[in-house]
């Protein structure tokens, strides 16, 4: 396609960059609260444990983050270790139908080069185009145009950049939230967005030029003949046949694309990078090229509202109405395990050196116990002994705490046998034991709130 025929042909209305997927791991989860604030921002929001990773076990994940939901995550992540290891930046290129988004596409197909691809070749699922398989830590290139744009809803080609991997995000300046608040989403798909162009050609000459002579200048024959144009263009020819590539052909490619030439002839000695032409965006698109970045997402359903449901502690909840992220931030410290602060009618603060332990059937079993993250700051020392007065009995038991057995670094509890005996003669299991943290090694467990004082 001449340069003429491609300003007749392929235009667009606009670029617009934004994030389309996050990924964290953290060391700790938001309560319900802060998830339904995140889901009311964001496409789809996940959070759970994730596969193995040191000092954060949870992981965290953000489809179609909104600046609110950004603006959100900034003020969680003051206090709390989280790193970025996912992020799916994405451009749509907005059209006028469906049709011209599809020539769009074919073009990009064809000239859309993905820089230190090595020798990785272009995969297709369907209508989408992958140039990587899903490998992590590397960079994995999207592309489609047969959905929707989640910017406006209309047709457009879908350009996304995969980034797998906590050592790919942090050398892509996009390694943790603060990285991500200052992050150029424009500028990472101008430097990323690169259209070439091969001349097979010149190709042709590169390739003879390396078999019939070290000299530059004209190629001559035995005979001391010039070779034609024709004989370079022959010779590209015979290039492009041996680089053909059966899924581009079974698209209809009549020639390989530029990142099979890249990717196949970058280790020939002859070869040089000059037989491929770099194409601007404006030369393709127009006017329109300009990329802009953006996180407000179409939303083609809008989404219910939480109705609040009358509370039987008005006094002890929090409002559902927030007039500031920092608001929502205050309510998240109450506990961030997701647990409830009321615990058969009581209320507890994270100013209370009192918390409700559920003995679950490792603690009533083996007689060990975790502090609650909420409480751990209240825990100094490591590997140190600790007395542990046992109900109304005056029974003490000396236990030992340790940091290394919970990947959070949280505190640890062990009473031995000692403590499991008094767990199982006392309680069953499932039931909830108080355990006063007020007085620095010496703490009181017992069966009520009151009984503790």
């Amino acid at each position: 396609m001449s340069q003429n025929e491609r300003a007749n042909t392929l235009s667009c209305t606009g670029c617009v960059a934004y994030i389309d997927t996050l990924g964290i791991r953290t060391d700790r989860l938001p309560t319900n609260a802060l998830r339904r604030k995140f889901r009311d921002c964001c496409g789809t929001f996940y959070a759970g444990r994730g596969e193995y990773f040191a000092g954060h076990p949870y992981r965290i994940t953000l489809h179609q983050p909104s600046q609110t939901a950004l603006d959100l995550l900034s003020v969680v992540s003051e206090d709390r270790k989280m790193v970025i290891n996912t992020v799916h930046v994405a451009c749509d290129v907005f059209v006028d139908s469906v049709e011209e988004a599809q020539r769009l596409y074919d073009y990009f197909d064809r000239h859309f080069v993905q820089r230190w691809h090595k020798t990785r070749c272009v995969d297709y699922c369907g209508t989408t185009r992958y140039t990587k398989e899903r490998v992590w830590g590397t960079i994995n290139v999207v592309m489609y145009a047969d959905r929707p744009s989640k910017i406006t809803g209309g047709p457009c080609l879908h350009v996304e950049w995969r980034l797998s991997g906590k050592g790919l995000c942090a050398d892509q300046e996009v390694g943790t939230v603060r990285d991500l608040m200052t992050f150029d989403l424009a500028a990472f798909c101008k430097r990323n967005m690169i259209l070439e162009e091969v001349d097979w050609l010149l190709l042709g000459r590169q390739s003879y030029g390396n078999s019939k002579s070290k000299k530059a200048g004209p190629i001559t024959d035995a005979k001391g003949r010039v070779f034609s144009s024709d004989r370079y263009a022959r010779e590209g020819e015979r290039i492009a046949r041996s680089l053909a590539f059966q899924p581009e052909v079974d698209r209809g490619f009549t020639h390989p694309s530029a990142q099979r030439v890249r990717d196949r002839l970058s280790g020939k000695a002859w070869f040089r990078s000059t037989a491929l032409r770099r194409i601007s965006l404006s030369e393709v698109l127009g006017p329109g090229a300009v990329i802009t970045s953006s996180n407000s997402f179409f939303l083609s359903t809008p989404k219910p509202t939480h109705t609040p449901t009358p509370d039987p502690h008005p006094s002890l909840s929090h409002s559902d109405d927030y007039t500031s992220t920092h608001d929502l931030l205050v309510e998240s410290r109450v506990d961030f395990g997701g647990n409830q602060s009321i615990s058969q009618g009581v209320a507890m603060d994270t100013d209370s050196t009192t918390f409700p332990l559920v003995l679950h059937p490792s603690y009533f079993d083996k007689g060990f116990f975790n502090i609650r993250v909420s409480h751990d700051h209240l825990v100094r020392g490591d590997k140190e002994s600790v007395s542990l007065l046992l109900g109304d009995t005056g029974e003490v038991v000396q236990a030992r705490i340790t940091r290394k057995a919970n990947q959070n670094k949280t505190t640890r509890v062990h009473g031995g046998r000692a403590l499991s005996r008094w767990f199982q003669a006392n309680f069953r299991e499932s039931e909830t034991v108080y355990v006063d943290l007020s007085k620095q090694g010496r703490w009181i467990l017992s069966r009520s709130v009151s009984g503790s004082k």
